[in-house]
């Protein structure tokens, strides 16, 4: 049965009185899984949210790693000076590519050594030269959309 009844759409209304009448929210609202992934859905998954400053990533090869919503991220300046948002996330086996921050010429999975360059391509797959059909075109890291305001870098899953 779902969390999202008539009663819990109704308790909202008592959080929004002036302030001297006003109730907290809902205990589960705090505490449960179901309302915990409809919020990383409804505010995560559709809003411009800020990973950072582009100043913390100033030359080509520079990144910087972080946790979105529960997505490993990288966020990176490529060789061209544009700004990436990465998945940090191996298209092969799923391990982590990059942590921290530094600087690279390419991110290398510690699993089966494919290799990604700064802008996410594929650039190295060892052993995949024998799979039928694999293009390694096919098999970029996930690339997000990325915007700077004033310095600030936004990104969004939508």
């Amino acid at each position: 049965m779902s969390m999202f009844t008539r009663e819990l759409a109704e308790s909202f209304e008592r959080s929004i009185l002036p302030v001297n009448e006003a109730t907290a929210l809902p205990p589960q609202l705090y505490t449960s899984p179901e309302f915990y992934a409809f919020e990383k859905e409804a505010v995560f998954g559709h809003e411009w949210l800020c990973v950072g400053r582009a100043d913390q990533v100033p030359e080509p090869g520079d990144y910087r790693t972080l946790t979105l919503a529960g997505e490993p991220l990288i966020l990176t300046r490529h060789k061209d000076g544009s700004l990436r948002v990465l998945s940090a996330v191996c298209r092969h086996r799923g391990m982590v590519v990059a942590e921290g921050r530094g600087h690279v010429t390419s991110f290398l999975c510690p699993y089966h050594h494919w290799t990604y360059g700064t802008d996410g391509r594929l650039l190295g797959c060892p052993e995949m030269d024998r799979a039928v059909g694999f293009d390694k075109a096919d098999h970029p890291l996930p690339s997000l959309p990325v915007e700077v305001w004033n310095g600030f870098v936004f990104t969004s899953f939508d």
